[in-house]
This record gives structure tokens, sequence and C-alpha cells, in this order.
């Protein structure tokens, strides 16, 4: 048995305070081979978990087992209550070897280098006014980050979010639409379909245990698609002011 201590944030949405939770629950990984079980602890937007495995599982997939799990508990109180939370992983720790884990891990590799973050965060808001898709598009990938577990629905809900830029007033059909897209952004079709094929198994009710490495690969695709379509809006809105558009 492996013992792990889990720590994070609970948000309320609406302005709901007061939280108070203590449960306990149990779930399982994998080929069903990995049992866990556990405790969940909420003060206010305080959060503990406390989780037992019988066996050694990679940190990642059990961090995501984890938010799973306190968001499950947190929708199961929203629907009772008529409110809703969010809730923020912060980190954990292996209680028997004392080695500390952090959250959200390698999804930090996405994020633009410190120099030039404010410039990419001007470039958005620029184009902003553009077409409401954009936003869209970066709700669906703030959800891919925060719910690991369905990140590549998400992830491709954010390209078919964009690709409905080409759908426009020529009404394409979809598949002409996601060429014109892929085509105009110079994106990879094989990176489509990776992350159309985890989608569909996920859009269908399916649940599977999502490696970091997987969630980092469904997040690259939809963040390089966002880039792309960021500067293409910006090209359009700097051609309509010289005129040649």
């Amino acid at each position: 048995m492996t013992n792990y201590l889990w720590y994070g944030e609970v948000v309320p949405r609406d302005g709901t305070s007061g939280l108070e939770y203590r449960g306990r629950f149990s779930s399982k990984l994998g080929l069903e081979l990995v049992e866990i079980s556990g405790s969940v602890q909420i003060v206010q937007s305080d959060c503990k978990i406390r989780v037992t495995s019988n066996v050694d599982v990679a940190p990642q997939l059990l961090a995501n087992n984890v938010r799973s799990t306190v968001a499950g508990i947190l929708d199961a109180i929203g629907y009772v209550d008529g409110s809703g939370f969010t809730f923020v992983l912060h980190g954990g720790r292996n209680v028997d070897t004392g080695t500390d884990y952090s959250w959200p891990g390698s999804v930090r590799e996405l994020a633009q280098e410190s120099s030039d973050r404010s410039q990419v965060l001007n470039d958005i808001i620029a184009v902003f006014g553009v077409t409401p898709l954009l936003g869209d598009a970066l709700g669906d990938y703030r959800r891919a980050i925060l719910e690991p577990w369905d990140s590549s629905f998400y992830a491709y809900r954010c390209l078919e979010t964009i690709q409905r830029y080409w759908q426009g007033e020529a009404r394409r059909s979809s598949k002409a639409s996601w060429e014109a897209m892929r085509i105009a952004l110079e994106l990879e079709k094989a990176d489509l379909v990776a992350v159309k094929d985890s989608a569909d198994y996920q859009r269908h009710g399916g649940r599977q245990s999502v490696s970091d490495r997987e969630h980092l690969a469904a997040l690259g695709v939809a963040n390089n698609a966002i880039m792309k379509f960021v500067k293409l809006l910006g090209r359009e809105i700097a051609g309509k002011a010289h005129g040649t558009t």
C-alpha cells in the first residue's frame, strides 16, 4: 500500500460560502488492477485528500483521479444545492517517501516564454472583437487544462469551434471547413485526427486514464491552433486597415 496526501482549493462560482464536506471514496484505474481509496475533507476553500493505493501509481494519473473525484463530489453538491464550484489541485505528497508533487506539472511547458507573454496577450485582446469564436475556443482550452480526464474532448471542441470560422457565410460543409482551417493555419492532419479519435471515445461516455504526456499532447494541438488563429485574425485586421482585403 502507498499513502498520499493531496491538497487544493475549492472556488465557488456563484458566491457560495461556508462549504463543509467530509467523506470517503474508492475507485479503480486502468484495467481495474489499481484500487484507490481515501477521504476528502473540505472546509471553506481548503481541500485535503488522503489517498491509499494498492500499488505505486504514476503521480500524474493519480492526480487526475484525485481531481476527477473531488470535481465529482462538488458537482453532486452543486446539483443538490443549485450551486457551482471549481476545484484547483495545487499539489501532493507521497507520505511514505516524502516525495512532493506539484501540479499542473508539464502543462506549464505550453506557457509562453515570459518575455513574450505580454505581447501574446496583447495580440489576443487586439483580435477579440473579430469573432466570438476565439473567446469560445479559449474557454474550451481552459476546460481542457482543468479537466485532464476529458482533455481530448475539450481540446477537440476548441478545434471544432475554430473551424466554424471557415464555415461562415459560405456555408461550407463540415469536411470542407475542417480542410480550409487545416490549410489556412498549416496544421498537421495527423494531429487533428489523433485528438478527434480520443475525443470521440470520451464524447460517447468512455472513461480512460490520461497520462501527463497524453494530456499535454491534446493541449499542444489546441494551443498551436489558437496561436495561429490569433495571428491570422491579426493579419486580416491589418489587411483591412490597408485596404488589401
